[in-house]
């Protein structure tokens, strides 16, 4: 290089594990958490040279065995990106959180992945910087809680050359203490869209995962879903400073790519070159990735982005036919919700997430509830809202119960109807589904999905 040393960016070789976990066995099955991680492993490898392994239906013992080969693999020079996709679980008692095996058991926790064990292993791994992605529910609770200080100075490549020089240990979460989609990606869930989106789109070449997430993640996942995506240090990790720096295949600029600081060029110290300043950027490649990123999208401003972006591209006319089939589509439905009166039949069952927390210890009769409709499609996305009936704290051999209730129902044009409805199911909690809310101890947190239905049928006008 002819470049003063002083400007280098140093940075390892490169590595991702990526899990997906569709197939649970005993708790409720995921749709598309096994093609986000198709995707994540591809677009890493292919267009930034990473060195990946992809995990799909993966056991407790399969996922720690990963994260242990690394700390064996790894060295001080590397980089690691670990990419989750799967089932997670807080246990607000215990102030822990967890991920899901393949073959986790609601009332057993003893082969889930606390996040204990996690971080355990990153701190142990001989990395400079790891990168931990997690698409699951209550991912953003293992976070260390405080926004990373960053700052972008004028001077980019100092910028650059800082982050890299750091020891950095940060967690990318698809939302906080609360449930996120598992779809509305087209294809794949609201974060693992914007996520590849952001890795196919960002034309820098090298730029931070902090800039990622605040570019093309952050202000599109929570204006897609009710979910809010966080970006900090992972907690009792052994942060310190800097951040993940992403670097494209081709990419030119002052990067040493040696496992060591004094390597004087773009090779490894056993000579091997690693081409990452050498190779040109594959343009039709990375506009194939754009596309499969969106082309299962059912919204317009998807194609609307693809065509601004590659007026001409390979794609092209295939996108405008399918903007105008989803502009189509979009229309129908919403003539259709204005023309005709809605039916909601009698024995009508549905899958609810409340929208509030109900406890015994807490909730009184007469409290008003709400909670959002995610099945079936007809109703997705309306609001129903409801009363506590009764409540009964546990005491000496008497259990605790609850019941609640159903009357109004509010649908997303803003129309309102009678309801009536109850609860026949708990669901997608630790805890044994049943048909009534009874038990020795009852919390049903914000999010928690509910099998409801209905007493009568409504028409809503």
């Amino acid at each position: 290089m002819n470049e003063k040393a002083d400007d280098q960016i140093i940075v390892g070789h490169y590595y991702a594990l990526v899990i997906g976990n569709n197939s649970y066995q005993y708790v409720p099955r995921l749709k598309t958490a096994e093609d986000d991680a198709r995707d994540v492993a591809a677009i890493l490898r292919d267009q930034y040279g990473f060195q990946t392994r992809l995990l799909l239906s993966a056991t407790r013992q399969q996922i720690i065995s990963a994260l242990n080969a690394y700390r064996r693999e790894l060295e001080p020079n590397d980089n690691l990106l670990i990419y989750y996709a799967g089932h997670g679980y807080n246990d607000r008692d215990a102030d822990k959180t967890y991920w899901l095996p393949i073959d986790a058991r609601r009332d057993d926790n003893s082969n889930w992945i606390i996040a204990d064990d996690i971080t355990s292993n990153i701190r142990a791994i001989p990395a400079k910087h790891i990168l931990v992605v997690s698409d699951s529910c209550y991912s953003g609770t293992i976070i260390r809680g405080l926004e990373p200080t960053l700052t972008f100075p004028i001077m980019r490549q100092r910028y650059l050359q800082k982050m890299a020089a750091g020891k950095s240990r940060t967690l990318m979460a698809s939302g906080g203490d609360e449930p996120v989609a598992d779809e509305g990606g087209g294809g794949h869930s609201v974060f693992a869209s914007a996520f590849l989106r952001g890795l196919s789109d960002e034309d820098t070449g090298i730029f931070t995962a902090s800039e990622l997430f605040h570019d093309y993640i952050q202000e599109s996942v929570a204006g897609r879903a009710n979910q809010t995506p966080e970006y900090n240090p992972l907690r009792n990790s052994g942060h310190e400073r800097g951040d993940f720096v992403f670097v494209r295949k081709g990419s030119a600029g002052q990067i040493v790519t040696g496992r060591t600081s004094t390597a004087p060029d773009n090779t490894s110290p056993d000579g091997r070159n690693l081409g990452l300043s050498t190779q040109p950027i594959d343009s039709t490649a990375v506009e194939l990735s754009y596309w499969n990123t969106i082309k299962n999208s059912t919204d317009p401003a998807d194609f609307k982005a693809y065509l601004q972006r590659y007026p001409s591209g390979q794609f092209a006319d295939l996108a405008r036919k399918r903007l105008r089939a989803s502009l189509a589509s979009t229309n129908t439905a919403s003539n259709n919700q204005v023309s005709k009166d809605v039916l909601i039949p009698l024995d009508q069952d549905m899958r609810v997430e409340l929208l509030n927390s109900l406890s015994t210890n807490e909730s009184q009769p007469g409290d008003r509830f709400e909670a959002r409709v995610l099945e079936p499609q007809e109703y997705e996305g309306a609001t129903v809202a409801g009363r506590v009936k009764r409540v009964r704290r546990a005491g000496l051999r008497i259990k605790a119960e609850m019941q609640i209730s159903f009357d109004r129902i509010q649908l997303v044009d803003g129309r309102l109807g009678d309801f009536n409805a109850q609860v026949v199911e708990v669901v997608n909690s630790m805890e044994k589904s049943h048909s009534s809310v009874k038990s020795s101890n009852i919390h049903l947190p914000r999010g928690q999905q509910l099998i409801i239905r209905t007493r009568s049928s409504t028409r809503i006008q």
